[in-house]
């Protein structure tokens, strides 16, 4: 076959020329909580690919069945830690109640790990491992029913490379999705008609203690905000369909669904979503909409000094994360838990196509910078390039150099494949002053603060072990802290930040919550 022809088949993806992987079971059921579910196969699954928020992250190149697998959580402790100093017994309607835990977040809070949200990631998300420790009466996660138990985005990772280039290959799980259907809806800006997915939803949302939602933005904490006008200015609208998932009143906004029941203590962790919007920033969004939803022109702890509460309400100067926090402060909640940022611009993910990669395919070619469709030409040290299909072309020795991208005007890479030098430094700046601001929130309601800047890099550095002696590797593809998607933590990285959590509790309140052995969370998938 034409070497042209074989190249371009390769790099096109899911088609019905491609080799497909070999499923991981070829049974037809699967046993989940003593009960046989049948195995079933979304219809539309190849589809799936441009609705996943994730999806163009990865280089997909094939599909793959994956059965449940019950993960085997940690024993919990003999004895019921003594929680008396995170209940509110000063609230009539708490009082004399089984303490009432609620976690607020995003991706990672939710458990999303694989490039996806499904069953086994939300059962091993940290807030679950830590209710677990606790011995909590309930804590409610919003689970995908047994037959669905994929959800959705879920990726896993094939040793069938076609092109033979660097960036890591994933196949798509196409069985027992948590995707209802592909529907029609209105695009960015309520213009156009794009096609999106609607997720099945969870039936007892008016009870979730898990209030964290993938892909969750700062501006969905505005208590001004419905859930029906979420995402309007993009296409996409898969943060949408999770979010009506579990917030199923689309007239109300999110803060109104998270205060529908009274609660003794939280945990907060936003932001990822947003700073890695700024590191993408593939629609210019954050440039056409300012970073008003990052970060306030006010102090926070000047506006929570503030009691009318409608002078703070419509200023339009303060961030939904502040209103809603005074939103907490005003239904009394008395103790939190506040967690910062990593250095999220030196996630693996972002390190997959290194300087010294990059520096050796420009010298192989003769050429000291890479072409992009702004029109302009960058010196390599000024960018980093992102691990997408374009890119990995440009390495693999099965594709044409006729083919490749970059290395010529007329053949430009696209501004996605790339992050530039001036984005990084903006991200880590606006990191800073989301910590420094993060820090004042737990300095107003009196809580710890987590700090997961620092042990994301010791971490990265590879100078930390968990307090039962495990080291962990933050390496990728083959460490243990780090899922596939080389993004979102693994279950023993979710153990790893239960256990910091539980440490930051104990030290503050002075309580002694067992942390959990993470060494039983190695071998879980």
């Amino acid at each position: 076959m034409n070497i042209l022809i074989l190249s371009a088949l390769l790099l096109g993806g899911c088609k019905t020329t491609d080799p497909i992987a070999t499923p991981q079971a070829n049974t037809d059921y699967s046993i989940i909580d003593g009960d046989t579910v049948k195995t079933v196969v979304f219809k539309d699954y190849k589809k799936l690919k441009d609705k996943d928020p994730n999806g163009k992250n990865y280089i997909v190149v094939g599909d793959t069945i994956v059965l449940y697998k019950e993960p085997k959580l940690h024993t919990s402790p003999a004895k019921d830690p003594d929680l008396s100093k995170l209940k509110n017994n000063d609230d009539p309607d708490l009082k004399g109640k089984p303490l009432r835990m609620v976690a607020i977040g995003g991706s990672l809070t939710a458990g999303v790990r694989d490039g996806g949200y499904f069953n086994e990631g939300i059962l091993t998300s940290y807030p679950n491992l830590i209710a677990r420790q606790m011995k909590l009466k309930k804590f409610e996660q919003p689970l995908f029913d047994a037959t669905d138990y994929n959800g959705f985005g879920r990726k896993v990772r094939t040793s069938f490379n076609p092109t033979g280039g660097p960036v890591p290959k994933f196949n798509e799980v196409k069985n027992n999705s948590g995707v209802e259907a592909i529907v029609e809806t209105t695009g960015a800006f309520d213009k156009n008609k794009v096609q999106n997915v609607s997720l099945k939803k969870y039936k007892s949302y008016q009870t979730i203690d898990n209030w964290a939602v993938p892909n969750l933005s700062i501006s969905t904490l505005l208590p001004s905000g419905k859930i029906s006008g979420t995402d309007f200015y993009k296409d996409n609208k898969s943060f949408k369909a999770s979010l009506e998932r579990v917030a199923q009143d689309y007239d109300k906004s999110f803060s109104n669904h998270v205060f529908r029941n009274k609660f003794d203590f939280f945990i907060y962790e936003v932001g990822w979503e947003d700073i890695l919007g700024v590191i993408f920033d593939r629609n210019n969004t954050y440039n056409m909409l300012g970073k008003q939803s990052i970060l306030p022109s006010k102090n926070p702890e000047e506006i929570f000094k503030i009691n009318n509460s409608d002078e703070w309400y419509y200023d339009p100067a303060i961030n939904g994360e502040i209103k809603f926090l005074k939103q907490v402060a005003n239904n009394k909640v008395k103790y939190a838990c506040f967690l910062n940022l990593p250095p999220l611009e030196s996630l693996p993910y972002f390190k997959i196509i290194n300087q010294a990669k990059q520096q050796e395919i420009l010298s192989t070619v003769q050429k000291s910078f890479f072409y992009f469709t702004n029109g302009l030409g960058t010196e390599n040290s000024g960018i980093s390039l992102l691990p997408t299909s374009e890119v990995d072309s440009l390495y693999s020795t099965k594709v044409h150099i006729a083919l490749k991208k970059g290395f010529d005007a007329k053949s430009p890479l696209s501004l996605s494949s790339a992050v530039y030098g001036s984005t990084i430094s903006e991200a880590k700046t606006l990191i800073k002053s989301f910590n420094n601001q993060t820090a004042a929130f737990s300095k107003i309601f009196n809580a710890p603060l987590v700090d997961m800047y620092g042990l994301y890099e010791k971490i990265l550095s590879g100078n930390y072990s968990t307090d039962d002696g495990v080291r962990v590797d933050g390496s990728y593809p083959n460490g243990n802290f780090f899922s596939s998607d080389g993004i979102y933590p693994t279950a023993f990285g979710q153990a790893v930040i239960a256990n910091e959590v539980m440490k930051a509790i104990n030290a503050y309140y002075k309580m002694e919550i067992p942390l959990i052995k993470t060494a039983e969370y190695l071998n879980v998938k």
